[in-house]
């Protein structure tokens, strides 16, 4: 279903709301759509950028986990990631699944490298840049940026450093831009789109969240 929207559409008419309920982050969209336009609409070239996101996010996982674990266990990591049932299925499949998970990747490694050398000024503009791109590749990603900025925000604060706090407040402002641009430009319709709010109705957190329970 979302393919349909893919092949049938002109470039601008992926910006609007997608046919069958389907939503997907427009970067996704655009990219699949360049591929097809190049490479033709086959199964294949539908699947490509999928497949090559969850290749890559294998060296990428590597990398973060050997930077929080010991080697025996980064390599245990990597390898139930390698043979995940949803990492190999979402690998093949046309949706934007595998893109989340090299993108929450990224976003780690560009964190992981600021808490390196929180001293840099330019790892602070390289954090709010990713998180900004990711913003247009990935819906999960604005949670995870939400997470460590909260994290990053309360440990200036304990740490009373005034220009880490002044540089971070930079990258939210970006990410919230590019939050701000892409939910006017896509997002905005997931939410008014009633049948997938019904379909996905039981996973939503209740308001308020203790309602259930009981």
């Amino acid at each position: 279903l979302l393919a349909l929207n893919i092949v049938n559409r002109p470039w601008s008419g992926l910006l609007a709301p997608l046919d069958n309920h389907q939503g997907a982050p427009i970067g996704f969209l655009l990219t699949v759509k360049a591929l097809t336009s190049a490479l033709g609409n086959s199964e294949m070239v539908l699947r490509l950028f999928p497949l090559v996101a969850a290749l890559v996010s294998l060296p990428l996982f590597y990398w973060v986990a050997r930077r929080t674990v010991s080697t025996v266990n980064a390599v245990v990591a990597l390898a139930l990631l390698a043979i995940g049932e949803y990492s190999m299925y979402y690998s093949s499949e046309a949706k934007q699944y595998a893109v989340d998970l090299v993108v929450v990747i990224l976003i780690y490694i560009t964190v992981l490298r600021l808490i390196d050398q929180p001293e840099r000024q330019n790892r602070y503009w390289v954090l709010g840049g990713v998180g900004a791109a990711a913003l247009w590749f990935s819906h999960p990603a604005v949670f995870i940026l939400a997470g460590i900025g909260a994290v990053l925000i309360l440990d200036g604060l304990l740490a009373r450093k005034r220009r880490r706090l002044a540089l971070l407040l930079i990258c939210f402002l970006l990410w919230s831009a590019s939050f701000a641009v892409a939910y006017a430009v896509s997002l905005r319709y997931l939410e008014a789109d009633a049948a997938l709010l019904g379909y996905w109705q039981a996973y939503f957190m209740p308001v308020p969240p203790w309602r259930d329970l009981g």
